[in-house]
């Protein structure tokens, strides 16, 4: 204002910025899951300072949006969740991570990437054999049958039975079971004792061998 010494005078004039918040998103799992099983996955917003944040936060499987299954949670001040059930083993270990979009307090964040990794249903073959021996090159016929159970479902797909001497013959499962039938002069000497049969792995349950045919 001025005083009777002093003439008013006007200061220079400065900017003062206020920068956005830049956040710290992390993202966790509630654990490794079989086929059919369901995972949450959690993402956590630090470093809000004290202003709530708003905006989303998306989940991704690789490069890949995942599409958040039902009891999922959409963002909300500090997190978001994100339900999936596995039907195979498919792609299996994922690389899971998330991404926030920001808003007019917050910058945007990209959080640290887990590993989810699915594992296939257990399977215990059993296989049968018709007859304990059979008399190599004279007229018989022997029947192997197999069985593939799991604590889950049923488990189809294909056996291989098979000796010392080779591949004997691959059985096509219908409800688990199934069978074949070799002639005695399909069978190399001593192979009976020796044969054991294989469940193949698929997308869904996990390889299975079986002991000496009984």
């Amino acid at each position: 204002s001025g005083d009777s010494n002093y003439n008013p005078a006007t200061s220079n004039t400065i900017t003062e910025t206020v920068g956005l918040i830049t956040p710290t998103l992390t993202v966790s799992t509630s654990g490794n899951v079989a086929v059919g099983g369901t995972v949450t996955y959690t993402a956590t917003l630090t470093g809000s300072g004290g202003t709530a944040a708003t905006g989303t936060v998306t989940f991704y499987d690789g490069s890949n949006p995942i599409t958040c299954g039902a009891g999922s949670s959409g963002f909300s001040a500090t997190t978001a969740t994100c339900l999936v059930t596995y039907t195979s083993t498919a792609a299996s270990p994922h690389s899971i991570s998330a991404k926030y979009s920001g808003d007019s307090n917050y910058n945007p964040a990209t959080s640290n990437t887990i590993t989810e990794t699915v594992a296939p249903l257990n399977t215990v073959t059993t296989f049968g054999v018709s007859a304990a021996s059979v008399t190599y090159g004279q007229e018989g016929r022997e029947t192997f049958t197999v069985s593939v159970t799991s604590s889950t479902g049923t488990p189809g797909g294909s056996v291989v039975v098979d000796s010392s001497a080779g591949v004997l013959c691959t059985i096509s499962l219908t409800s688990g079971i199934g069978s074949c039938v070799l002639a005695s002069s399909q069978l190399p000497a001593g192979a009976v004792s020796n044969v054991v049969a294989t469940y193949a792995a698929n997308g869904t349950y996990a390889g299975s061998s079986s002991g000496p045919a009984s």
